[in-house]
């Protein structure tokens, strides 16, 4: 039962030690572990009990289309300053042509 602790430092160190424990089987001492481990258990989700996890799943659906609609919404005034931009050079340049 040794080699199957679940902490690293009740193991076996390595297998000379197993094989050593093994050869001298009549001074292995008996600890009753059998008998006090516990079945394991079904993972049930705790979705309550870790608030974040539900705020994240219940926020991140939401977010998605909001930072969609913000690019779109940038790229939309970007697209009319860099027209209005482009006018306004236009405009310079006609000024600039006319004699004074």
């Amino acid at each position: 039962m040794r080699a199957l602790q679940r902490e690293p430092a009740d193991r076996y160190a390595n297998a000379a030690d197993m094989k050593a424990e093994i050869d001298t089987v009549d001074q292995v001492r008996v600890t009753g572990l059998a008998d006090r481990l516990q079945e394991p258990t079904s993972w049930e989700p705790r979705l309550f009990q870790r608030p974040w996890v539900l705020a994240m799943a219940l926020l991140t659906p939401c977010s998605s289309p909001i930072l969609v609609l913000s690019f779109l919404l940038l790229r939309r005034h970007l697209e009319r300053r860099k027209r209005s931009l482009t006018l306004l050079f236009m405009i310079g340049m006609v000024n600039r042509s006319r004699p004074r």
